[in-house]
């Protein structure tokens, strides 16, 4: 069983917590009238059988509910101002605004990422004979989405070494691989 995505001890008074993230789009079927309110309830469900074994375990489990256009659940909101908070404090800062800012951007850069890779995969496999040769290629561009052909997206700081544009990387996901 893996309970969650992260375990962590960085945001909740020390004690060990994991974090399980939900992404749900709002016209999906079962999405109810609030998608986030259901994926929050739908995630605690799940977990409800092993509650014991966690407290005994002295962890805590906790939800990260986010809809497919970045909007976050309401304690997924909570868990996001507690960890800038704690970071501000600790890089000495007196606003954490700045850091959950920059928290939030990264969480709808991944969010938006992953509906990249949903979309690059539902589309039907081209060849490059339907590719027209005078198509005028942006390599820049190419780096900063990846490779649509290998459906691989580079980290959004990677950027492929040059020559290389959508290279994949050691240890990624071959085209094609369940």
């Amino acid at each position: 069983l893996r309970p969650a995505d992260t375990l962590t001890g960085a945001f909740h008074n020390g004690r060990l917590a994991v974090v399980d993230v939900g992404v749900i789009c709002p016209a999906a079927s079962g999405a109810g009238l609030d998608c986030v309110q259901t994926m929050d309830q739908r995630k605690r469900d799940r977990m409800a059988p092993f509650a014991e074994e966690l407290a005994y375990g002295a962890v805590e489990y906790h939800p990260f509910a986010v809809s497919c256009w970045g909007r976050l659940h309401p304690s997924a909101e909570q868990m996001l101002r507690n960890i800038s908070k704690r970071m501000a404090r600790r890089e000495g800062l007196s606003n954490q605004r700045p850091i959950e800012d920059r928290l939030r951007a990264r969480i709808t850069t991944e969010v938006m990422r992953r509906a990249a890779r949903m979309v690059l995969r539902c589309l039907p496999a081209q060849t490059d004979a339907t590719i027209p040769d005078d198509l005028p290629i942006d390599h820049h561009a190419e780096c900063r989405a990846g490779d649509p052909a290998t459906l691989y997206l580079p980290p959004y700081d990677e950027v492929p070494p040059s020559g290389t544009p959508g290279a994949l990387p050691s240890g990624a996901p071959q085209p094609g691989a369940a």
